[in-house]
């Protein structure tokens, strides 16, 4: 019996970590903070790509991928929804929104309150499309739309009217640096 539940255990620790898109096994490709008015930090951001999705856009439904938060300041777990939904509602109109209304509500239900040095972790793995939420490496939610993933990044990276459009170049422009050195390395030099 207690093999059984110790074979249990170890499965989930497996599952848990693949599910997250193992963040360790992905190459970070992009950094960048948030400002509250340019003055207070807000959070620090890592973006990590699977490396054999370098070649692609980041918001393709074949490339895994992993937003890493990690904030200096208290926030409630209410702001995180109102921050999303006016990006969102700012990047996409009521028919794209409704289609993935289901997984927005879900994640969003799913935030909870932060202190400073928590952090949110968001994956998409390509493999299973899911998109999956972890607070401190805790599962929180996992969402099975690679629609919803491309939606939902791009409150971060997406090339309109993101949340931040300094971070979003720092993000996605250094990934798409690493993937021009990726194809030509004397590019670097």
């Amino acid at each position: 019996m207690t093999r059984i539940v110790a074979a249990i255990a170890l499965l989930l620790i497996v599952f848990v970590s693949r599910g997250l898109a193992a963040v360790e096994a992905m190459e970070a490709v992009g950094r960048g903070e948030t400002r509250y008015l340019g003055m207070i930090k807000v959070f620090d951001a890592t973006l990590y790509v699977d490396p054999a999705a370098r070649h692609l856009p980041v918001l393709h439904p074949a490339a895994s991928r992993c937003l890493k938060l990690t904030y200096a300041v208290d926030v409630d777990a209410a702001d995180f929804v109102a921050a999303a939904d006016t990006v969102l509602s700012r990047q996409h109109d009521e028919k794209t929104l409704a289609a993935v209304a289901d997984g927005i509500s879900t994640l969003h239900r799913s935030y909870r309150d932060v202190k400073a040095g928590d952090s949110y972790t968001l994956c998409y793995s390509a493999g299973d499309e899911k998109t999956r939420l972890a607070k401190n490496g805790a599962e929180l939610a996992a969402i099975p739309s690679a629609e919803f993933a491309a939606i939902y990044f791009g409150i971060w990276l997406g090339e309109e009217e993101s949340i931040d459009e300094r971070l979003q170049r720092r993000l996605v422009g250094e990934a798409k640096r690493a993937t021009v050195i990726a194809a030509n390395p004397e590019v670097a030099r």
